[in-house]
């Protein structure tokens, strides 16, 4: 066998493992996961789903004006519908992780939680998911992002990370985010929460005890601290 034709052979065997690597890596960008449903509600469901979301802010306010230990549950279910409703509930906050129909999906994993959206950068659309999971320290709330992934091809954590810094740092929205800012911080692993909120009526200081995790809910609990001194009117 001639060098010219041994040289042809290697070439084509190159091209086509080349090839045969592309089609793959395309087809694990292209990938959705099986748990990435979005959600599409009528505006009646968007109504019920506000109705609810005030009738949860009346009974935490409630609680918290008394200075009381309470918990705040929400089904799989109530955390999608939400997301889903999310742009008629809150417009300004839209952003590049939720807009143009791109709706984010929550899956409980624990003791994490799966989360997704469908991203588009120039025409090219793929279901970027991730893993997190929370961890409570006394003066905040750690999330690790334990992978990442652009439909099931595994890409840096930072690039996540980076994402979410920028939404932080209000590139990617309509209104300020300041409050934000001073209670979430990006790390190298993932977030880090304040865990610690005082609220202004009582001038009496919460934080977060427990996040209680199953297939189908999420579960909260919240505790008081002693009021402030020297706060109370």
């Amino acid at each position: 066998m001639s060098k010219q034709h041994q040289a042809s052979r290697w070439v084509r065997r190159v091209l086509l493992a080349t090839g045969v690597t592309a089609v793959a890596g395309w087809l694990l960008f292209q990938y959705i996961p099986q748990w990435y449903q979005p959600l599409e509600l009528s505006y009646d469901q968007t109504r019920t789903v506000q109705r609810q979301l005030e009738q949860t802010f009346e009974n935490v306010t409630q609680q918290m004006a008394e200075g009381a230990s309470f918990s705040i549950t929400c089904t799989r279910r109530q955390l999608n519908e939400m997301l889903a409703a999310q742009l008629d509930l809150w417009p300004g906050m839209s952003s590049g992780f939720a807009s143009n129909g791109n709706t984010p999906v929550i899956l409980i994993d624990p003791p994490g939680i799966l989360i997704g959206i469908r991203c588009r950068n120039h025409g090219i659309a793929t279901i970027l998911n991730a893993r997190l999971t929370p961890r409570i320290q006394s003066d905040a709330v750690e999330v690790n992002v334990d992978h990442a992934r652009a439909g099931s091809l595994p890409i840096p954590r930072s690039l996540l990370i980076q994402r979410f810094d920028w939404l932080l740092r209000g590139e990617d929205l309509s209104e300020p985010t300041e409050n934000l800012q001073n209670d979430v911080n990006c790390t190298e692993d993932g977030f880090r929460i304040h865990n610690r909120f005082v609220w202004p009526n009582g001038k009496i200081v919460f934080h977060l005890t427990a996040i209680h995790l199953n297939a189908e809910e999420l579960t909260l609990e919240i505790q008081p601290e002693k009021p402030i001194p020297g706060l109370r009117d």
